[in-house]
């Protein structure tokens, strides 16, 4: 059975849902074959996949400098299990109309749960994924997979 990255999101006006998409694709050119990605919307979350997964990437959009009430859900459920989460690599990222404070409260809510977090949260204006954003991505997918390794 191979070993599961996931990628959990919020998305209402697709923006969220779009750079979820490209984390998919990027991380889909380099990740060796022993290794699968599954995309899950947070309102469709599966604890168990998700406590079996070896890394977690969360995306959600910024409303008023937070993350989206899903999100929040998804750390609320998540909780019991934390031991489950501790040391696991995790990658968060939102999307924003101009402000993106929220980036910090994803930090917060990682860290409170003992992931691994990489750094920096990715943080992009609306829909507007520029090659440098992408370059990020592919710099946090990777030492999300060396961490991973690392453990095995």
């Amino acid at each position: 059975m191979k070993k599961k990255f996931i990628i959990l999101y919020y998305s209402k006006d697709g923006n969220t849902h779009q750079l979820a998409k490209r984390f998919w694709d990027i991380f889909r050119e380099f990740i060796p074959n022993r290794y699968e990605i599954e995309m899950m919307k947070a309102q469709e979350m599966n604890i168990e996949s998700l406590r079996a997964s070896i890394g977690i990437i969360v995306g959600s959009p910024d409303y008023y400098s937070y993350v989206a009430g899903q999100i929040k859900i998804f750390f609320d459920e998540i909780l019991e299990y934390k031991k489950n989460f501790k040391g696991k690599p995790a990658i968060g990222f939102i999307t924003h109309g101009g402000g993106g404070d929220a980036a910090n409260s994803l930090q917060d809510l990682l860290s409170y749960l003992k992931f691994d977090v990489i750094k920096p949260i990715i943080s992009v204006k609306e829909d507007n994924i520029t090659s440098k954003i992408e370059s990020q991505i592919q710099k946090s997918l990777m030492k999300m997979l060396k961490i991973a390794e690392d453990s095995d």
